[in-house]
């Protein structure tokens, strides 16, 4: 009886961990050595090889051959992080544990830091990659040393530090079909002989879209992104080290493009049309499907921008001895021009997230709702050093952070000017009352301060065996106040098609809602998260004679995902944090004189009090006025996790390389309760995880050929991503167009280059090599509005590359 093939993946990772009897290779064997990475994944600089937790690390070089441009990139190579594809916001999960939503009320579920500096809010996480040194992904609950908000694992970027000896620089060029136009320079080089040295980086990068809107002519999907790096390092002495880094970027583009699948005609909002819509939701859903094949969309009429300008600081100082560094490590962030807008439903009708709408009725109204700002300031010390005979090594610190976001208005505009009506036979219209045309507008502000200790001590205990311990206690205040506004409109009622439609740019007069004109709320929460691994060190030839090193290990660790507020009737109601407990087994292996790499783990998560956007009915004080059901954000879920990922990487000479990443995800409610819009519990235990593949694969083979010419890299990638689950009520569970099928893309990369040409690389590359039409993500609305929102993938791309570095 054949093996599914989801099960064989985890066989694979299992098999990883026998020995490998089997794998026999020629006596004329001429390997080559795959390259030692240096990774800080327990806050200190280690081999990769011997550090005993799950981690994916990138050179600069690798991310550079493999195209990864932004953080989002980095799932075509990481086993086990995926996120929603496609969209503008993050969407981080690993191993099957992130966010499913981009609000700012809520937390990410995978931590992004940019030398040391905390990227706090998942809808602007999507950094890119400017002059990197390194990347690196740890993968399973980090809580102990980076704390909070890395309950799925952690990303970590570190920026190229400048050489207080040498001169040296950077310049590169990229075009390419859609547009394509990417330009990169960068200096870097001592200012003051053996003291001071500087550097500086630049980057843009446009492209066009990649689907255009049938009615607007607008596209969606393209890019527009700037940004600059400057940073100083100072050295004093042998010992004293200052670096300080300061970046500022722009990204402005308009959101991601979505087609709209007709998934439940009973819905009542598929009637409904909006002023200067000609048709039905129903009848727009139903045209954008049908435009799928044409590569185009029928999206919101006003512009759906995604915009944000940041500006990040940081300082950190290090006191370096022989055997104990003190580091201080000082973070600041702003962020402001902040437009997230996404389109949810796919058709023109709504305008669901669409910010700008709720946002200049409040304007009108002269309530400025566009200075939206966010701050965070973040203060870490941090001491490691070794003990009797660098036996014992230990990591003790603490931490601070203050983040503030003021003026964050929004709320939800079903049509442009806050209307929406029924279509009767006769051709007038019953318009439904404002309150329900532009309803939940307000003008927010949050405020979140956290602190924490940790440590945590490594201990050889023999030659073989080594010990880890860690802890952290963190204390998390949050306050949270906004004010409410309702339209004061007069209800319309039935009225004729012309006079509807010059309803699409009413302005709104908006007042406080006299029932709940201002609320606010604050809550603290303190967590203990604790870590414990145990790890063996393999001599040579320990499972076989063709074994180099190797390393077990069995770890214990939990992360959290802060807790915070979400609107519910007249007050806050405060969601606690979530938890994950990890167990896992992991196993990092070496062969055939370092030619050949096996990496992977196996591990169980308990994942508890999940954060979940759900349906609640709130209790009123007049029992014969009905509940009226809301959406928010509670403690809704349980569940266990369990999977398995598996690295490979052989170079069976010196100029060929091949990889091979998996990643099995078996994500379970063991609880999850909503209610129907009655007020009803729902059972939604058996639902598939949202946003989350079972498997993925990626593979990739570089071979270097060298000619009389140069060298010549061909490098062949592919990942398949599993089909998933794109619903977010009740319903959508039963719907098939609530599951994005899966798919594969292959990428093609040729490099050029002259050793004798000191720095100069040329490339032409083709992203998505098959042009395969294929959905990354999505949105699935089957009990709300009735349809599937599904967001398609680039097509193929083409274009070339020069890279000069000197």
């Amino acid at each position: 009886m054949p093996i599914p093939f989801k099960k064989k993946i985890l066989m694979l990772s299992v098999l990883a961990t026998t020995p490998l009897t089997a794998l026999q290779t020629p006596t004329t064997f001429a390997a080559g050595a795959i390259e030692e990475v240096i990774v800080v994944a327990r806050k200190r600089e280690e081999s990769l090889q011997e550090t005993p937790v799950a981690v994916t690390a990138l050179t600069a070089d690798g991310l550079k051959e493999a195209r990864i441009q932004n953080i989002g990139d980095l799932t075509q190579q990481v086993p086990g992080l995926t996120r929603q594809e496609g969209q503008k916001f993050a969407g981080f999960a690993i191993r099957g544990v992130g966010s499913r939503t981009s609000i700012v009320t809520t937390e990410p579920g995978v931590g992004v830091y940019v030398d040391d500096i905390f990227i706090p809010r998942n809808d602007v996480q999507l950094v890119d990659i400017i002059d990197p040194e390194t990347v690196q992904v740890l993968r399973g609950p980090q809580g102990t040393l980076f704390g909070k908000n890395t309950v799925g694992g952690a990303l970590l970027i570190t920026t190229r530090k400048p050489d207080l000896e040498t001169v040296a620089g950077s310049v590169s060029a990229e075009i390419g079909s859609q547009g394509r136009q990417k330009y990169e320079a960068g200096i870097s080089g001592p200012l003051v002989n053996d003291v001071l040295a500087g550097s500086i980086f630049v980057s843009t990068e446009s492209q066009d879209g990649y689907r255009e809107d049938a009615d607007t002519g607008r596209d969606y999907g393209n890019i527009d992104r700037q940004g600059v790096l400057g940073q100083l390092r100072a050295q004093t002495g042998e010992f004293f080290t200052a670096d300080i880094m300061g970046f500022y970027g722009e990204v402005d583009e308009n959101a991601a493009p979505v087609n709209c699948l007709q998934a439940n005609p009973e819905s009542v909002a598929q009637g409904l049309t909006a002023p200067n819509a000609p048709d039905t939701f129903a009848a727009n859903c139903d045209r954008s499907q049908a435009l799928i094949d044409d590569e185009k969309v029928i999206m919101d009429r006003k512009p759906l921008r995604y915009t944000v300008d940041t500006a990040m600081g940081g300082l950190t100082l290090a006191w370096d001895t022989e055997n104990l560094t003190i580091k201080s490590i000082t973070g600041y962030l702003l962020q402001d021009n902040i437009e997230t807008s996404a389109d949810v439903d796919g058709a023109s009708v709504y305008t669901v997230r669409n910010e700008s709408i709720p946002k200049n009725q409040l304007d009108a109204n002269g309530i400025d709702a566009f200075d939206q700002t966010r701050t965070f300031v973040s203060q870490e010390f941090q001491i490691t050093g070794d003990l009797f005979d660098d036996n014992l090594a230990y990591t003790v610190g603490v931490f601070a952070s203050k983040e503030d976001i003021d003026g964050e208005a929004g709320g939800i505009a079903l049509g442009e000017g806050g209307w929406v009506g029924q279509p009767l036979p006769d051709g007038s219209i019953f318009t439904l009352t404002p309150t329900i045309g532009l309803r939940e507008a307000y003008n927010r502000s949050l405020s979140n301060e956290s602190a924490a200790i940790f440590g945590q001590v490594i201990y050889d205990i023999n030659d073989t065996w080594q010990a880890t311990l860690g802890a952290r206690y963190t204390w998390e205040e949050k306050e949270i106040s906004q004010s409410n506004y309702v339209s004061t409109a007069d209800n319309l009622g039935l009225i004729t098609l012309d006079a509807f439609n010059e309803l699409d740019s009413f302005i709104q007069p908006l007042a406080p809602n006299p029932e709940n004109p201002f609320q606010d709320a604050q809550q603290d929460w303190t967590v203990f998260s604790p870590a414990a691994t145990i790890s063996a060190n393999l001599a040579p030839g320990t499972l076989t004679d063709k074994l180099d090193s190797g390393l077990l290990y069995l770890s214990l660790s939990e992360g959290f995902k802060a807790g915070g507020f979400s609107p519910y009737g007249e007050v806050f109601e405060a969601f606690e944090p979530e938890i994950v407990l990890t167990t896992e087994i992991g196993y990092k292996l070496d062969f055939l004189d370092g030619s050949v790499r096996v990496n992977g783990a196996l591990y169980h998560s308990s994942y508890d009090d999940i954060q979940i956007d759900v349906t609640r009915t709130p209790p009123t004080d007049n029992p014969d006025e009905p509940s009226i059901p809301i959406n928010l954000i509670t403690n809704a879920g349980k569940a266990t996790i369990y999977g398995g990922e598996l690295e490979l990487s052989v170079a069976p000479t010196e100029n060929l390389f091949l990889g091979l990443n998996a990643s099995y995800t078996k994500a379970e409610y063991d609880e999850f309760i909503d209610e129907d819009g009655a007020g009803n519990p729902v059972d939604r235990s058996a639902e598939d995880f949202a946003f989350i593949p079972e498997t993925t694969l990626s593979a990739v083979a570089s071979y270097n050929l060298i000619t009389d010419l140069g060298v010549f890299v061909p490098r062949l990638s592919a990942l398949y991503m599993d089909s998933i689950f794109i619903g977010l009520d009740p319903l959508s569970s039963q719907a098939p167009q609530a599951y994005v099928d899966d798919y594969v893309l292959m990428n093609l990369r040729v490099a050029w280059f002259n050793p004798a040409s000191d720095g100069l690389e040329v490339a032409a590359f083709v992203n998505n090599l098959a042009d395969e039409e294929y959905f990354g993500s999505g949105t699935a609305s089957v009990d709300g509005i009735g349809s599937v929102a599904i967001i398609p993938g680039r097509q193929r791309t083409y274009g070339i590359e020069v890279n000069y570095n000197f």
